[in-house]
């Protein structure tokens, strides 16, 4: 989850501690300025800067590291017998950054805010169960269902429920005023963000003084400034670029559950997905921890046709393992009884193949039904189904290592380091340096001076 990422990755220069010692230092991110010119600090709005939202605002319940609802802005919650009123009793002695004290005039307005019919916010979808928000009293919040809701602290834990003062609506995409550990110096959406310590924060001021959040809008150069040292921080570091950086002890990886979910996605309205027992034998013929470990690294678990992730409390045991020989039976009650016609839409590394395929009996280059890739697009429009849940990922984030012992959470995550390959030396040319090393394609293309040509790196 992204909680987590911004808890461990950061938690060592946001949480407050016992010391006293003045705010020091300068951290600095980059963001995918993803929503271009709707980007926005406004943390419901459709282009919110959540990298930045996150450091300068405040829900009324945050979730611990295990995911669990634990108090922020509200201090205590508790609903009636029905669950269809919960009522939240704010932290006392809060502050905005403009100096205003919160109340729950201010939450009223935010969750108004959100709920309005004719606003943009994509958070009242998350919502949809509160008919009215209401004071009890200057410091405690009533929220008044249409249905009985019995997890509405989880519902309110969105990285989006951020409280702003009340009406602060129209300014709050460019001032950020919120009641975080950062405050707003200087936004620039498309350039360099300057967060500056709040000293008033109620958690105690934080050690970091400065932060600098950069736009770079394409990944390889959001890893290229990492690893040339303009930033001090890499996420959603991947399979391939971890292998080229598993060598130093100049970094830190850090590796923590995202909860995010990536499944293989067919048309159901083209031959053979038509037919549901052809749907089934893909999901059976599929060896899912293979794939996770070829396509992912082993960073990721598997997911078994749900995207509930493995720590929600919800969440069934469920199995998914391979079976070959029901597939084939399925396949052949369907009218494939020699696998029949060739996948239309699977998006797949095309090193997986050849293994499942020869599992289901058939060959590279005969017709016939496999699971080879066809390098479609994974989210196809029309009819679609999910009809292999795949994996919930494991993001790891990189952070200059200073000689500190790398840490890692999360269930199955291992520890680790990374590094750059080194550079070639001043007389060896690019392709000597690339053909020296055998890099194959995935370590080839992720390094900036080698390129993939004809089967060579």
């Amino acid at each position: 989850m992204n909680y987590l990422l911004k808890a461990v990755s950061l938690g060592a220069v946001m949480a407050a501690g016992l010391a006293t010692a003045e705010p020091s230092g300068t951290f600095r991110q980059a963001h995918d300025y993803g929503f271009g010119e709707k980007s926005s600090l406004d943390p419901s709005s459709p282009g919110r800067i959540q990298w930045i939202t996150e450091k300068i605002m405040n829900r009324l319940v945050s979730p611990d590291l295990a995911g669990i609802p634990e108090a922020d802005l509200a201090t205590e919650w508790s609903a009636n017998a029905e669950a269809t009123e919960w009522t939240f009793k704010l932290r006392e002695g809060v502050t905005f950054h403009d100096g205003s004290t919160l109340d729950a005039a201010d939450v009223i307005y935010t969750f108004e805010r959100i709920l309005d019919p004719d606003g943009t916010s994509p958070a009242r979808s998350a919502l949809k169960m509160i008919e009215s928000v209401s004071m009890v009293d200057d410091m405690t919040v009533k929220m008044s269902l249409n249905t009985p809701f019995a997890d509405m602290p989880l519902q309110l834990m969105d990285y989006r429920m951020r409280i702003i003062p009340d009406g602060s609506g129209d300014m709050i995409g460019e001032t950020g005023i919120g009641t975080g550990p950062f405050k707003v110096e200087k936004y620039e959406a498309d350039g360099t963000t300057v967060l500056v310590a709040n000293l008033d924060y109620y958690k105690g001021a934080p050690k970091l003084a400065r932060m600098e959040i950069i736009a770079i809008s394409e990944g390889q150069a959001r890893i290229q400034a990492f690893l040339g040292g303009q930033t001090d921080m890499y996420r959603y570091v991947t399979a391939q670029e971890r292998v080229l950086l598993d060598r130093s002890d100049k970094y830190n990886v850090q590796v923590i559950p995202t909860g995010n979910w990536r499944g293989l996605v067919f048309r159901t309205d083209v031959e053979p997905f038509t037919d549901a027992r052809v749907r089934k034998a893909v999901r059976l013929a599929a060896d899912r921890q293979e794939i996770v470990d070829l396509v992912y690294g082993g960073g990721a678990v598997v997911a078994c046709d749900t995207p509930v992730e493995p720590n929600d409390q919800y969440r069934a045991d469920l199995k998914c393992p391979q079976d070959i020989e029901q597939a084939k039976a399925l396949l052949a009650e369907a009218g494939y009884p020699d696998g029949g016609a060739e996948a239309p839409a699977v998006l797949l590394d095309a090193e997986v193949v050849p293994a499942e395929e020869a599992k289901m009996g058939g060959t590279g280059g005969e017709p016939g039904f496999s699971l080879r890739s066809r390098r479609v697009q994974l989210c196809l429009t029309v009819v679609v189904v999910a009809i292999l849940g795949l994996a919930f990922g494991l993001g790891m984030s990189l952070g200059r290592g200073g000689g500190k012992a790398t840490q890692a959470t999360g269930a199955g995550a291992g520890a680790g380091v990374a590094a750059t390959p080194p550079a070639p030396s001043a007389e060896q040319t690019g392709e000597e340096a690339c053909e020296e090393r055998g890099y194959g394609i995935q370590e080839c293309l992720s390094v900036g001076y080698c390129e993939w040509d004809d089967g060579e790196c």
